[in-house]
């Protein structure tokens, strides 16, 4: 089967110590990504350091995404279609550098594109909340 990696952000440092306890901030990484050619759609998380107090957590989140041409409005499917494991202090790469992937495949689409996505949520107590990462999308034809 063929298909292509897509770099979505390479050695990105995400610092969100800011956030208070359980307060969350999404940034997207990319956006209107062509996803229409593809039968199938995993990602891959290079965690290269992390500090993250207890309770924070950082997460990667795949989005269905269809823009109208019409009137500008990005629509975007409100479950998301896949997402990594939530990377914690202590787990999930249980050692840095590590990596993860996505928890599911994406298959059968049907949107024309998708939005990655990174969320980050605060610790349950003031602390820090920190990573430096790189995400690539890898993306199959059909067949």
């Amino acid at each position: 089967m063929s298909g292509i990696v897509v770099p979505i952000c390479q050695y990105a440092v995400y610092n969100h110590s800011f956030l208070a306890p359980g307060a969350s901030e999404e940034v997207i990484l990319a956006d209107r990504v062509p996803a229409a050619p593809f039968a199938k759609i995993g990602g891959s998380l290079r965690v290269h350091r992390r500090n993250i107090s207890s309770g924070g957590l950082y997460q990667i989140i795949i989005r269905g995404i269809n823009p109208s041409k019409d009137d500008g409005v990005d629509f975007v499917w409100a479950t998301d279609l896949g997402s990594t494991l939530a990377t914690t202090g202590t787990s999930n790469p249980t050692t840095v550098p590590g990596l993860m992937q996505l928890s599911t495949i994406i298959s059968d689409l049907q949107h024309p594109m998708v939005r990655v996505v990174l969320k980050a949520t605060g610790p349950t107590a003031t602390g820090s909340l920190y990573i430096v990462v790189s995400f690539d999308l890898i993306m199959r034809m059909s067949g």
